[in-house]
């Protein structure tokens, strides 16, 4: 009987190795000194067409799997990047790219290459240099969380001079 429990035990171990088969899938890196403009990565997203999309502090850049191709401020040009600082990116549900600078908000045209600022009602333009995140709800709307902190002095008898609170504040602009 042990013998037949333990011939068991080693086929289903065998047949349980074999069904995992073998990893194929390769791990690859990317720096500066493969085009990446920045080594820090702030946010990543892929479009509807298979590119990736890194938010870096200096710049936006796109990888077709191969080459990147980076997206910079340049002076004058209205349609381009408002800042090389990008926080955040995003892909909504039309595939319409979103970016968060310290500019504000932009929507990316991928067919042309342009961005496109967004321009909220005037009481809540000032949140909007300081987004956290870009995210959509079950009614495709997006929105943009913004965290604001205020900071406030106290006496020095607490241990600190200043406390930070942090309030939370949601935009959910009308387009």
């Amino acid at each position: 009987m042990r013998r037949f429990v333990f011939i068991l035990v080693g086929l289903m171990a065998g047949f349980c190795g074999y069904a995992q088969g073998s990893f194929a899938k390769k791990v690859m890196k990317y720096s500066l000194k493969d085009g990446l403009s920045f080594g820090i990565i702030n946010s990543i997203t892929q479009d509807n067409k298979g590119f990736m999309w890194f938010a870096t502090d200096d710049g936006l850049n796109r990888f077709d799997g191969t080459n990147f191709k980076v997206f910079k401020f340049e002076p004058g040009d209205p349609y381009g990047l408002p800042s090389n600082y990008v926080q955040i990116i995003f892909k909504d549900h039309q595939g319409n790219i979103w970016i968060s600078s310290r500019r504000g908000i932009y929507q990316f045209d991928t067919n042309i290459e342009r961005f496109t600022k967004f321009n909220p009602p005037a009481n809540q333009s000032a949140y909007l240099n300081n987004v956290n995140s870009i995210f959509e709800n079950q009614k495709n709307s997006c929105g943009f969380r913004v965290v604001i902190q205020v900071f406030l002095p106290i006496t020095e008898r607490a241990g600190c001079s200043r406390v930070i609170v942090s309030k939370c504040c949601l935009v959910y602009p009308d387009i």
